[in-house]
């Protein structure tokens, strides 16, 4: 008697798929693992897509507020490594940003958060 093992196929999905199921996420109210339950499929999956920039395709924006600092004005040319910026997100969290670097880190969490 020989031993089989079954074989794992790992599924292929078309990229209309794709896209229905990121725009379903999208959705009020949706969470991304009701979306995958319901197509029957690993909630993993699902989340790389959203990350993949192909198949987002709706822009998502954050609403910003610009004001006027209470720094004094300098006349030199602001600088990557002078950069202060304070990101104020819903439920009063604050982000400080002192440098490009920094910068760059939040708004790639922003952007795997939506």
């Amino acid at each position: 008697m020989t031993d089989h093992k079954p074989v794992r196929r790992r599924r292929s999905y078309t990229k209309a798929f794709k896209l229905q199921a990121v725009a379903e996420t999208r959705e009020p109210g949706v969470s991304v693992s009701e979306v995958a339950r319901r197509h029957g499929m690993n909630v993993n999956v699902l989340f790389r897509w959203l990350r993949d920039p192909r198949f987002n395709v709706e822009p998502m924006f954050l609403p910003v507020e610009v004001r006027a600092a209470a720094a004094p004005v300098i006349d030199q040319p602001i600088v990557a490594e002078r950069l202060d910026l304070v990101i104020e997100l819903p439920g009063e969290a604050r982000v400080r940003c002192r440098d490009e670097h920094a910068l760059k880190i939040v708004l790639r969490a922003l952007r795997q958060a939506t």
